[in-house]
């Protein structure tokens, strides 16, 4: 009793304070050192006197049979103050330590620090000597932006069986020194309450200590996971008699079994249906890769939907060149040929093919009872059908009338007899070609195009199904270890042997039931394993689909900038013939304007003169002034009035020339 108090008093050295035995661990020295690094993330501070209950950040929750051992109690310590109470009560004269005791350790969340503090922590694991391999369990724990060792597991065991190898021996708290003691952790995915950018499904962890004294039954359990998953599942089964019966030392060891299915049943519990989801959101990122045609040739029209309507579609290619055909042989029905209007009524009598190359069993069965005006009935509702969907008319024929019409005319005069379809009538004999590409009724619902977004989803999922393969094998090796380890317990000669005979048909259920999630979780895996070779084929796939996208895409600028350089080309030759020509026309006026200029002046000089301002008669020189101003009168406002003229509409020109180069970059940038 001595040195559990001395251990305790020195809880804060924790692993390093604990009572030696030559089983435990030889590393509590490197145990204390990471501890104390990592204590800033783990836990949370140390609460205050002064603080409400509700700012409370610790709660440590303890589930504990009473003094009778006739059920289980609860409570909820906050300080270290109140765990140090609620431990000392084993202390008292008569106490000892519950039959079982279960202790909680939760967060807020899976990726926030445990709800206790350092202190709580080194002072219950001391006053319990938790074994110090425990720790490795619990450091993946704690505050933490993205996941950190999220990925460590395994099965740790320390057993004492022997006298010579006796734990810590006090009688007054029930024990005895001889207990198995071993701890775990399993994995398991939960369904998010509020998924949070199409995240459903989150894998926890889940950490396990435990410890049975043989001869007295006492049993403790220390669970660590983020939320209060287990300790529900634990309460809701310590009402349960199997798991609540302590009165032996076999039912006690039975109810510690039962203990570790909860446990090995949550770890098999919800992959089934997280790795659906993957399935399904997979096809449906993927689905439509596999239908979308890559290279199409150019349609006529969009594609008539499948069975729409009491009359079939038409196949794209056979049926309607056999209408063109039939359309193109003659523009009336006579009887003179009635062979070719039984053959055309015949053709819409077939039953048509549907899109998987087989025909329809129930439009066989119709088509046998249909009658001509029936067949002209449809014809032409598939006329008027086709005729819509041409902004510019119909491709099959052009005419005045109108469909309804067209019927009209042939109910009124039966299909054998003749009917004139108007001097209109013209047959185009091709129809006009669109561009390929795949018509929008024919792509998936939901699904019209592939996505470099869909590839970084199916990344994502490949990320997570690979993150399955591994947990699920970790928690088939836990798995495997727990089981081999009870079944190990049975053969070891210390083993006592009342609880071996009372407990024998529970440690056979036990191995079997954990045999049973093995193997689903192998079958699991192997499955999950599958889903990843889809995954990487599919992904290839719709890589594969964009890098031929893009490298037609290329394909289809470069033809574009071929044609560009080729118009440019051409552009270039005529604008070389048009300076060849500008340049000549240069010299031409050149020489011209030299030309005139040179005779300007004299004519000048020539026209004034001869004018009557200036008369030479008989040797004798006449000037006539009033004759020089009436001329300066006249030409210089004919000038002025010329150059203004010329000025307005040169401003007109040069305005209309603004706007209409504004015009066309608002077009541009719309």
């Amino acid at each position: 009793m001595d040195a559990l108090l001395l251990s305790c008093t020195n809880h804060l050295q924790y692993p390093k304070n604990l009572i030696g035995h030559a089983f435990l661990s030889l590393n509590e020295s490197t145990y204390f050192e990471r501890l104390k690094d990592q204590k800033s993330d783990l836990f949370v501070r140390a609460t205050r006197q002064e603080e409400l209950p509700s700012q409370r950040l610790i709660g440590v929750d303890f589930l504990d049979t009473g003094v009778d051992e006739a059920g289980f109690g609860s409570n909820c310590v906050t300080s270290l103050v109140e765990l140090k109470e609620h431990l000392r009560e084993a202390l008292r004269p008569g106490n000892a330590d519950p039959k079982c005791r279960f202790v909680f350790l939760t967060a807020g969340q899976s990726r926030a620090a445990l709800k206790i503090c350092h202190g709580m922590f080194t002072f219950l694991f001391s006053y319990h000597q938790v074994m110090p391999s425990f720790l490795d369990f619990i450091f993946p724990f704690g505050r933490q932006e993205h996941a950190r060792d999220s990925y460590f597991g395994g099965f740790r065991e320390e057993d004492s069986l022997e006298s010579k190898r006796r734990g810590v021996q006090i009688q007054s708290l029930g024990r005895s020194g001889i207990a198995l003691r071993l701890c775990y952790n399993l994995r398991s995915v939960e369904r998010l309450q509020r998924p949070h950018l199409d995240v459903k499904w989150s894998i926890r962890q889940s950490a396990t200590y435990h410890s049975f004294d043989f001869e007295t039954g006492q049993s403790l359990w220390i669970n660590v996971k983020g939320n209060r998953g287990i300790k529900d599942r634990i309460t809701e089964g310590s009402q349960s008699p199997f798991l609540s019966d302590f009165s032996t030392r076999s039912l006690a060891f039975a109810s510690s079994l039962a203990t570790h299915s909860i446990m090995c049943d949550w770890s098999a519990e919800n992959w089934r249906w997280y790795i659906n989801d993957m399935e399904d959101e997979l096809q449906d990122l993927t689905r439509s890769a596999l239908v979308t045609p890559v290279e199409k040739d150019p349609t006529p029209m969009l594609s008539p939907r499948w069975n729409n309507g009491p009359f079939p579609s038409p196949s794209r290619r056979t049926t309607l060149q056999t209408l063109a055909g039939q359309f193109n042989k003659s523009e009336s029905f006579s009887t003179s040929s009635s062979s070719r209007s039984s053959t055309f009524f015949k053709e819409f009598g077939k039953p048509m093919p549907s899109p998987d190359g087989r025909h329809s069993h129930e439009h066989c069965m119709n088509t046998a009872e249909t009658k001509p005006k029936t067949a002209v009935r449809r014809m032409m509702s598939w006329y008027g059908h086709v005729q819509s969907l041409n902004p510019r008319g119909p491709w099959l024929w052009r005419q005045k009338s109108t469909s309804s019409d067209t019927f009209n005319m042939f109910e009124k005069h039966g299909p054998n007899e003749q009917v004139q379809l108007g001097s209109s009538t013209e047959v185009k004999k091709e129809p006009p070609e669109l561009p390929p590409g795949l018509p929008q009724d024919c792509l998936p619902e939901g699904r019209e195009t592939l996505r470099f977004g869909d590839l970084q989803r199916i990344q994502f999922l490949e990320e997570k199904a690979q993150e399955t393969v591994l947990v699920l094998g970790l928690n088939v090796e836990v798995l495997k270890e727990l089981s081999q380890h009870y079944q190990y317990l049975k053969f070891y000669p210390a083993f006592p042997a009342d609880i071996l005979s009372g407990c024998e048909a529970d440690l056979a259920r036990f191995d079997r039931r954990v045999s049973n999630i093995v193997k689903d979780l192998q079958m699991l895996q192997t499955r999950t394993e599958t889903l990843l070779r889809l995954l990487a084929n599919r992904k290839g796939l719709l890589n594969n689909m964009l890098q031929y996208r893009s490298v037609k895409a290329s394909e289809f600028f470069a033809k574009k900038a071929q044609e560009s350089a080729d118009n440019m080309e051409a552009m270039t030759t005529e604008m070389h013939q048009i300076a060849h020509k500008t340049i000549q026309e240069t010299v031409s006026m050149r020489v011209i304007t030299s030309v005139t200029l040179f005779f300007l002046p004299a004519t000048f000089i020539a026209t004034f003169m001869s004018t009557d301002i200036f008369q030479f008669d008989d040797g004798k020189q006449n000037f006539q002034v009033k004759g020089l101003r009436m001329y300066v009168a006249v030409a210089v406002p004919l000038t002025v009035l010329t150059f203004v003229a010329w000025y307005i509409f040169y401003r007109l020109a040069k305005r209309e020339r603004r706007s209409s180069v504004g015009q066309n970059s608002h077009n541009e940038y719309v």
